[in-house]
């Protein structure tokens, strides 16, 4: 065997022992042999720090996350808020019982009786349950489309920064003739596009705050002020089953009573677009679950194949056109199937919202009780 044969085996095994140590993650065991592994090119994380008695220390005071001129709000404080400072509504706060020691309550009378109310007790209580779960359902869809357009943006903040960084590398290796240019001005045109988007993103959580902070109406947190908003309550993640016969059953029992003069004919109708509500919101959630799930898997798959390709890059380097450019859309492809399965939780929980709309339940959700005295 001659000595380039030799030498051309040995290159060869290099490269199999390389890529077979970036598949199986480049994983090195602590010191203590107890299960604490290290990533090649990170820190280990600090480990908590301890008192005498041996419990974990909390954090001091002074460290927060929470930016200056930023208020947190869940969504039952902004149910509430809304609901105190509706025009419409004299709310007054009940002693909470014993069985709901953590829920609030709200008892809740017109603050001017509204001309077209009917006399009877029945139907005005079924009157004032419309109008509040209307104040409600548009308090939580603004809540929600918040949420969304905050999670929205940090995904774009992420993309936008993880698209400057691979384009000033890509800048530096075009200038040392590893890759050409015209690679280096698509990963360029790439991080422009994101930071485009970014900017769109942060002036849609602006307009979601202004339309949240409208209708909580609170003197305290006007749409003028610069105070920030951060929600607190988490949307749903994950699809509960829905089922249709059920929510048309709880849709008849909260709906309104039918006036003494009602014909049968009018009746049936009353009943048809209640129908068509509930099921037109069961559809909503069942399309939004299948969507996020199939978005999930989606993520899925493209995070781990991102992940390999940067595992590689950072081995044994990417000095091809061919290689930025797939890194480049894996990433770009990743980014799209987070910001999908995004929209799918916001149709999902704005179904939700929707569906207790429909069947009157909605002033029972979401942590907050409301006593009507119409």
């Amino acid at each position: 065997m001659s000595r380039y044969d030799r030498a051309r085996r040995l290159w060869v095994s290099a490269a199999a022992l390389v890529c077979a140590l970036g598949m199986a993650g480049w994983v090195i065991a602590g010191p203590s042999g107890g299960g604490h592994a290290l990533r090649a090119g990170t820190r280990p994380s600090p480990r908590p720090r301890r008192d005498a008695t041996g419990r974990v220390e909390s954090r001091p005071a002074g460290r927060s996350h929470v930016p200056p001129g930023t208020i947190k709000l869940s969504l039952a404080d902004c149910l509430g808020r809304a609901l105190r400072n509706h025009p419409d509504f004299v709310a007054t706060e009940l002693p909470v019982g014993e069985d709901d020691r953590a829920v609030p309550c709200l008892a809740l009378a017109w603050a001017t009786p509204p001309k077209d109310a009917p006399r009877a007790a029945a139907a005005r209580e079924a009157l004032m349950r419309r109008r509040v779960n209307h104040v409600l359902c548009e308090t939580t869809e603004a809540y929600w489309a918040l949420t969304g357009a905050l999670e929205k943006q940090r995904i774009l903040e992420k993309a936008a920064r993880d698209a400057k960084t691979r384009a000033e590398h890509a800048k530096v290796r075009a200038e040392g003739g590893l890759v050409a240019d015209s690679a280096a001005r698509f990963v360029a045109g790439i991080a422009q596009e994101r930071a485009s988007e970014l900017s769109v993103a942060t002036e849609a959580v602006h307009a979601a705050t202004d339309r949240l902070k409208l209708l909580m109406n609170d003197p305290r947190l006007q749409v003028t002020s610069a105070e920030r908003v951060l929600p607190t309550t988490s949307p749903v993640a994950h699809a509960v089953r829905v089922d249709l016969s059920d929510q048309l059953r709880l849709a008849r029992r909260n709906a309104a009573p039918a006036p003494d003069t009602s014909s049968a004919g009018a009746d049936r109708k009353r009943a048809g677009r209640l129908a068509c509500a509930v099921k037109a919101a069961v559809r909503q959630i069942r399309h939004a679950s299948d969507r996020m799930r199939i978005e999930a898997r989606c993520e899925k798959d493209f995070a781990k194949c991102a992940e390999a390709l940067r595992l590689g890059e950072k081995l044994i380097g990417v000095r091809s056109i061919a290689g930025l450019n797939q890194l480049s859309l894996v990433e770009e492809h990743l980014t799209c199937a987070r910001l999908r399965l995004l929209e799918a939780r916001a149709d999902y929980n704005l179904g939700l919202c929707r569906l207790d709309r429909a069947s009157g339940t909605l002033h029972r959700s979401h942590g907050l009780r409301v006593k009507l005295k119409p």
